[in-house]
């Protein structure tokens, strides 16, 4: 079995990626950045600016909010690589295409509305869609008419259909002769253009069905067609010569040629129409669209350039090429302004911001990066996890968890507290599968290098190194006693290993790679599965083989004795799994359903239920005795790496986006580890969470298509004390410890936790006069007019921030007593020469916090202020309980302000505290000379 025993307990339902705390009112959606895994290709804004949609190979369109770069809606439902994603202009609708459908998404909640598949007249309605179809041909290209009414979706099949996008309802069928490769509605939306892989350029009447005419009859092999910005004329690229050309849409007749003594890669319109912009090897072209007459060339890249746009203000130019960089130009000068080493992957895509203030490149190696125009610096990039969790495993005593990556890294986490506690570092490449033996003493882990290591749970360190296998080792296990292990390959065979010295004990051969391999659970034989078709039992002391069960018609991808070694259940690429006897092999009985590949088997712990996992993304209950379905379960895409069985439970094991599932008997999540890099992050059935600091950081709150920081709701949900509870932990006074710290800080906030409401209300607060207030202040006071509000909660407590220092101190003024549900209030505010940040806050009864909306000005006083160096340094080593006292606190800052002294000299001012001389009296004299100095 992949995985034995014990699991995490009871944490947190997952939702399409994103965590629901459950509570009685209307609730927030905790986000987390769950970035692509794979390529990503050319995304879309929407017409109001607001968000950004990017589609991926990685089978999923993710929709961003673009001011802040937080994920909103993970887009799942295809079954391969979503190649297009758009937006609809009234910002209502997304659109996306990949293998053969088309899904239309609600732009505002992320649900799906209809799916649309070539051949289908029907839209799909998703409640009643049981499982994913899998489909002979493919979307190859879609377009949208400039009303937003009609939909075109072209297809490898050859055909164009034209739908209502408010319906999803079929209008037209058009038969081409070739596959789609690009389609585009004209500008009066009453007409259609459309381009095959036969260069046959397409002119339709679509509303009739009716062909009109060719266009650019003269052309050959074209491989890219645009229509000019005054929808007049097309621009089309050959794929065999280094020409481009513009033709007239009326007439059909070219108009302009273009080439270049290389090869062009692509081309484009200038947003005005009256320039042609080509990227060829080294260096871009640009060219007059009416005269076709070569106006400039630029020149810098190192190779092929691959993609070359103009700013909406057609300013400045883009350009982006195989040397992974991305080079920003002056279109009047003609001169660099800067190059940029954009990323570790092809750059895919480069597309201008509406205001044209930034660049957007999306590449292979999974980012989305926006790239600020006026200084060239990267302003922030889609990223989530670093790399996909590819298998995870739980020690049989509950108290550790295995998760092994893209990064060579396996990694060994604390169960309880979900801690790292150290990396199993010696494998040069992919870390394939890990494994716990049954005394949960030693690890077994495979990787791409061709090899097996043996490793001591407690210290991390490697007691073996399984050498033998020529090609990667798949998988591996131990037998009981944790004195032998097995290993298959994908050099067909597997191999039985003397664990303790790491010698090769019998050597097992199959006809294709061996994708598994176990001990039956007296440890007597060992069970095998392999690409040939077959699964094979095998004697584990003389290695010859017991049986071969050879029922599958394609490979067998997993198998796995039950726990009384009964039955074998078998997984394989054709859609079933199969149930055998134990001891001889003999076939029992096949279990059938699933539309696609079957990659997992697994016996509940009665072994009277078998669980079936398979890439049509559910997950099936059978009846091990009759053979009988007795439930699917829909995991909307989720990629189930293991099923295993404990105690009368059953769990189910995902990792996707580096996110670690884990589901109850009931199939329900009830627990959620997110893991990046060596740091993780842990939720509650009622959304408390724990966490390294750096994991927090990175949450936030989804409030319909709003962002929220995480710490606006940090006060009431960042509970240790509740999640170490909630997942079994049994140290007491650890979680003793941690509630009495929020206790603590509740107190030094002065928040009332008895005035908590069920529910969830976000106030709302800002300044009223900001779009009247100038960036440029020659003033040092800056007057503000702050108004707040909150529909659902009495407010408590509001204060103001000058560069992340409280004007107000920590618990800022409380307000609890007005009883109100709104304030409103002028203040002044000192400023700081420089740059100032100022944000304003209310936080309702419930401690919820207002998002903190920064005003940034910049305070230019007509004598320059003299800056200094200022060090406060406070130190505590002795305690009124002598028993806690340190031996250094004091010494340290006394060291430090020497060190600094002797640094900066008469340009520092140093003082400080120490011991019986901390007082509260002493230390509002140091606040109140901050605030005097405008610090």
């Amino acid at each position: 079995m992949e995985i034995r025993k014990g699991m995490l307990k009871g944490l947190f339902l997952v939702v399409n990626c994103f965590w629901i705390l459950i509570m009685q009112a209307q609730v927030p959606v905790l986000g987390i950045p769950k970035g692509h895994l794979a390529e990503v290709y050319s995304p879309d804004i929407s017409a109001n600016g607001k968000f950004i949609v990017t589609p991926s190979a990685d089978k999923t369109a993710k929709v961003w909010e673009l001011q802040t770069g937080k994920l909103l809606f993970s887009l799942e439902g295809h079954t391969d690589q979503v190649l297009s994603a758009r937006f609809t202009k009234d910002n209502q609708n997304i659109i996306t295409a990949g293998d053969n459908r088309i899904i239309i998404w609600d732009a505002l909640t992320g649900k799906k509305k209809y799916q649309l598949v070539h051949g289908e007249i029907p839209p799909i309605n998703f409640e009643k869609l049981a499982a994913q179809t899998i489909f002979s041909s493919s979307i190859s290209a879609i377009t949208i008419s400039k009303d937003d009414k009609y939909l075109a979706s072209g297809s490898t099949d050859s055909s164009v259909i034209v739908w209502e996008i408010k319906t999803g309802k079929k209008i037209q069928l058009l038969k081409h002769t070739s596959k789609l490769r690009s389609i585009f509605f004209t500008a009066d939306n009453q007409h259609l253009i459309s381009l095959t892989e036969n260069y046959f350029v397409s002119y339709w009447d679509f509303r009739n069905a009716k062909f009109v005419k060719q266009l650019a009859p003269e052309a050959k092999n074209i491989a890219f067609l645009s229509i000019s910005p005054d929808g007049k004329k097309i621009l089309t690229l050959t794929d065999t010569d280094a020409s481009a050309h513009v033709w007239d849409l009326e007439t059909g007749k070219m108009l302009n040629h273009f080439s270049t003594d290389n090869r062009l890669m692509s081309v484009s319109w200038s947003p005005g129409g009256k320039k042609i912009i080509g990227a060829a090897k080294d260096q871009s072209f640009v060219w007059d669209a009416v005269t076709g007459k070569p106006e400039y060339q630029l020149a810098g890249h190192i190779g092929w350039v691959y993609n070359a746009i103009f700013s909406p203000s057609e300013k400045i130019i883009a350009t982006s090429g195989r040397d992974l960089s991305i080079k920003i130009w002056n279109a009047t000068t003609k001169k660099l302004l800067y190059s940029v080493e954009a990323h570790q992957g092809m750059i895919n895509s480069l597309s201008f911001s509406p205001d044209g203030k930034q660049l957007i490149s999306t590449s292979d190696d999974h980012s989305v990066k926006f790239w600020d125009l006026a200084s060239g610096q990267l302003s922030k990039q889609l990223i989530g996890a670093s790399n996909e969790v590819f298998f995870g495993n739980i020690s049989n005593d509950k108290k550790y968890f295995l998760t092994a990556s893209a990064d060579n890294n396996c990694i060994v986490w604390d169960m309880q507290g979900a801690k790292k506690i150290h990396s199993l570092k010696g494998h040069t490449s992919w870390i394939y599968f890990a494994d716990f033996s049954e005394n949960n003493k030693l690890i077994i882990t495979t990787a791409t290098d061709n090899t097996a290591r043996i490793w001591k749970v407690e210290t991390g360190e490697t007691l073996q190194v399984l050498l033998g296998h020529k090609e990667t080792v798949n998988h591996a296990s131990f037998n009981s006693e944790a004195t032998m292990a097995v290993t298959a390959s994908e050099d067909k065979t597997a191999i039985i290993w003397n664990a303790t010295n790491g010698k090769i004990l019998q050597v097992l051969k199959h006809a294709q790679q061996v994708k598994t391999a176990e001990f039956s659970p007296d440890g007597k034989q060992i069970l095998t599965t392999s690409f040939d078709h077959t699964a094979k039992i095998w004697n584990v002391e003389s290695g010859k083989l017991v049986a071969s069960l050879n029922k599958h018609t394609w490979l067998v991808r997993s198998g796995e004795y039950s726990s009384d070694g009964k039955y074998i259940a078998t997984a394989s690429g054709d859609k079933t799994a199969m149930l055998w006897n134990g001891a001889n092999g003999d076939y029992i009985r096949t279990m059938q359903g699933h539309n696609g590949f079957v990659y997992k088997a697994s016996f509940n712990s009665t072994n009277s239920f078998l669980y079936t996992a398979s890439v049509d993304s559910t997950i099936k209950i059978w009846d091990v005795q009759h053979g009988t379905l007795l439930r699917t379960i829909l995991l909307h895409g989720a990629s189930v790496k293991s099923i295993f069985s404990n105690k009368g439970q059953t769990y189910i094991l995902t990792s996707k986006d580096a996110i670690f599932h884990i589901n109850d008997s009931a199939l329900n999540n009830k627990s959620s580890v997110f893991l990046r890099d060596s740091l993780s992050l842990v939720f509650t059935p009622y959304g408390n969470y724990m966490g390294d600091k750096e994991m927090i950081r990175l949450l936030y709150y989804i409030n319909g298509v709003k962002t929220l920081g995480y710490d606006q709701l940090d006060v009431r949900y960042n509970r240790p004390d509740k999640v170490l509870e909630a997942i079994g932990n049994t140290d007491t006074a650890l979680i003793k410890s941690y509630h009495k710290a929020w206790e603590k800080r509740i107190k030094k906030l002065g928040i009332d936790t008895t005035s908590f409401r069920d529910g969830y209300s976000v106030p709302e607060a800002d300044f009223t006069n900001r779009d009247a207030i100038e960036y440029e202040q020659k003033a040092g006071t800056l007057k503000l007019l702050i108004k707040g509000n909150d529909s659902a909660y009495k407010l408590d407590r509001f204060n103001v921030w000058v560069n992340e220092t409280p004007i107000f101190g920590q618990r800022g003024i409380n307000i609890r007593k007005r009883n109100k549900n709104g304030f409103d209030t002028t203040i002044a505010v000192k400023l700081s020469q420089g740059e100032n940040r100022i944000e304003t806050s209310i936080t309702n009864i419930n401690g919820t916090e207002s998002y903190r909306m920064p005003l940034i000005v910049k305070y230019s006083p007509a004598v320059k202020q003299k800056e200094s160096v200022r060090f406060i340094g406070i130190g505590i080593d002795m305690f009124i309980d002598s028993q806690y006292n340190l031996q250094y606190s004091a010494k340290d800052i006394r060291d430090l302000s020497k060190t600094l002294k002797e640094k900066y000299k008469d340009n520092i001012f140093i003082d400080t505290l120490f011991n019986e001389n901390v007082t509260t009296s002493d230390r509002s004299l140091f606040w109140s000379w901050f605030v005097e100095q405008r610090i």
